[in-house]
Parts: C-alpha cells; sequence; structure tokens
C-alpha cells in the first residue's frame, strides 16, 4: 500500500512538472516567434531511443481558408469530396511521418460527420472528415498539440540531431533536406528556415531542435511586409540563444 502511495506522488509530481515544462517552452517559442518575425516556430525534443522527436509546442501562422481548399485535396485522393480514415493515416503516417495510434485516428475521426450511402439511403457510412471539419483537423491535430515523428535520415532534424549543427536555409523547397510533404499537408509554403539544436549543458549531448520558418522583413516604417527573406547569422545567435533556455528550463525541471 506504502509503495502504491509513493508511485502516485511520484506519477503526480512527474505531471507537475512535465505541465510546467510545457508553459516555459509555450512562453519561449511565442517569443523567439515574435523576435525572430518568423510565420512558425516550433520545438522537438529527442525520445529516449534517439530515433523519433516529439512537438512540444508549435507557434505562429496558420493557413487560410484557399490554403486549406488545396491542402484537402491532397488527403481527398479518391476525389469524393470527404477523408476516410485510411485517407488520413497515409497522410499522417507516410506523408508526415507521425507516429499515429488506431486510438489517435479515431480520436480525430470523432470529429468528423456520418453521411448516407447514395446506394443504400437508409445506410448511414461511418465519420468521414468533410470540408468543414477540416479547419479543426489541421489547425488543431496537425499543426498544433504533441506528437511523435520518427527521424528521417538526411532530413533536417535528423541532420541537426546528429551533428549538433545549425542549418540555415534561404529557399527550402530548393534544398535536399527539406521534406515538402510537411507544406503539401498543411496549407503552409516554407521558404526560409533556421534549425538549432537544443544541447544539454553538461554533456553537450543533442535533446532537441528548435525550427524556425519564414523570416519576415519589416519595411522602412517598422511595420511587417508580406516577404519572407533568409535568416540572418544574428538571428542564428537569437536561435542558439533560446535553445539554451530551453535546455536550462529541462534541466531545472527534471532536477526539481
Amino acid at each position: 500500500m506504502v509503495s502504491l502511495f509513493f508511485k502516485d506522488l511520484g506519477a503526480a509530481e512527474r505531471a507537475k512538472r512535465q505541465k510546467e515544462l510545457s508553459t516555459l517552452f509555450d512562453a519561449l517559442v511565442e517569443e523567439g516567434t515574435d523576435v525572430l518575425q518568423a510565420q512558425r516556430c516550433t520545438l522537438w525534443l529527442v525520445d529516449d531511443d534517439g530515433t523519433h522527436v516529439s512537438q512540444k509546442v508549435s507557434k505562429g501562422q496558420l493557413p487560410s481558408d484557399s490554403q486549406l481548399d488545396a491542402v484537402f485535396q491532397a488527403y481527398d485522393t479518391g476525389g469524393e469530396g470527404y477523408i476516410t480514415s485510411l485517407e488520413l493515416a497515409n497522410a499522417l503516417r507516410n506523408g508526415m511521418g507521425y507516429d499515429v495510434s488506431k486510438e489517435d485516428l479515431a480520436a480525430i475521426m470523432s470529429e468528423g460527420s456520418t453521411h448516407l450511402d447514395e446506394e443504400k439511403e437508409s445506410v448511414m457510412v461511418p465519420k468521414v472528415i468533410r470540408r468543414e471539419d477540416f479547419s479543426k483537423i489541421v489547425c488543431e491535430h496537425v499543426l498544433r498539440g504533441t506528437k511523435t515523428q520518427k527521424l528521417r535520415p538526411g532530413g533536417i532534424k535528423h541532420t541537426v540531431v546528429t551533428t549538433g549543427e545549425t542549418l540555415n536555409i534561404s529557399n527550402a523547397h530548393q534544398h535536399p533536406k527539406f521534406n515538402g510533404n510537411w507544406d503539401r499537408y498543411t496549407g503552409f509554403r516554407t521558404k526560409s528556415l533556421i534549425a538549432v539544436p537544443i544541447k544539454d549543458a553538461e554533456d553537450g549531448k543533442v535533446i532537441g531542435v528548435i525550427v524556425a520558418k519564414n523570416k519576415v522583413a519589416k519595411d522602412p516604417n517598422g511595420s511587417l511586409a508580406e516577404k519572407v527573406v533568409p535568416f540572418s547569422p544574428g538571428d542564428e545567435v537569437v536561435m542558439r540563444t533560446i535553445a539554451s533556455h530551453a535546455a536550462s528550463f529541462i534541466r531545472h525541471v527534471n532536477n526539481g
């Protein structure tokens, strides 16, 4: 009984620390997005197996309705006007490399709607995702929230994790390490990109990656213009500072 009590206390303490860490990450990425003038910024942590990363927080611009219209067609491979669980699984698992369980898929599909079989008017077909459900699916389940992704050998995050070096890319779609499927299935158009490692302060091991996308230029009056430019060497310094803060947060929370 006593061991169960301490086990519960340990689980509660871990949950409390994870919540604290999530709050710190959220604030850090929010500020980083603003300082860098980036359209999106995402923080990933390397899993214990070293072959996967988990998205902990993602901030920034969401796709427009016109972009989502185009994205819907990428999922709806059958051209039927709705997305089935099989099509959704193919996009998330094969297209984007996310580890999506049957339970995850069921939860997402539950936000869809049933439809009537035209050939059998009395038969209701299981839930599917229609265009009107699609915005919520992409914005809440694909762009936001915690999710796990297998590191793609030779990809951007894999390279940063294995080399410990920063990648600063001015034209993502012309770079061999960039996976265009992320844009294809989200409606976002990545142009410039910077990815920096989060390193443990003591042993230098890479424990995460922060990725910022699309630095937006300012006009002479200081307002943001709709022009994406490359990230500068100064932005690399800012990103490394953000990564250093993230590493400090992780060590502080883990050590209690």
